[in-house]
């Protein structure tokens, strides 16, 4: 059995504090900062260092794994495993929840992201709205300003 994934990040690398420069490799995430500092490790395949995200590197699972590049950059992973009939089955299966499971928790942490910019802009409107009630209601008692404020 062979199958082929994609790299979400063939493009990216980074500088390590010592300086190495790294390749990143993962099948969900698309920036390397959407995970922190322990959610990526290092992995040798066929002498290159690359950083796979523990995720990708629980799917990646006791398969063979062998890289596949455009150019210079990391396109897919072809994991191969000798496993047949059932075992096999069993396995795709133990994937695909896995990969469900990612990008549920994936949606989830974003709606909570959005969920919480609406609220802070619910929070700058009403303090918009009640800064135009304020000074609506000092126009009504007839006094007004010319000036405001400045805008740097």
């Amino acid at each position: 059995m062979s199958v082929l994934l994609a790299n979400k990040l063939p493009r990216k690398k980074i500088r390590t504090q010592d300086g190495t420069v790294l390749k990143l490799f993962s099948l969900f995430f698309s920036h390397p900062y959407m995970l922190n500092e322990d959610g990526w490790k290092l992995l040798v395949v066929c002498e290159e260092k690359i950083l796979v995200d523990v995720d990708t590197l629980h799917i990646f699972g006791d398969c063979e794994i062998k890289l596949v590049y455009d150019k210079e950059y990391i396109t897919h992973a072809e994991l191969t495993s000798d496993l047949k009939d059932e075992a096999l089955d069993k396995l795709y299966m133990e994937m695909m929840k896995y990969a469900e499971k990612v990008r549920a928790e994936m949606d989830e942490h974003q709606e909570e992201i959005d969920k919480r910019g609406n609220q802070e802009k619910d929070q700058e409107s009403n303090e918009d709205d009640k800064l135009v009630s304020e000074m609506n209601a000092i126009t009504l008692k007839g006094e007004t300003s010319t000036t405001l404020g400045t805008f740097d």
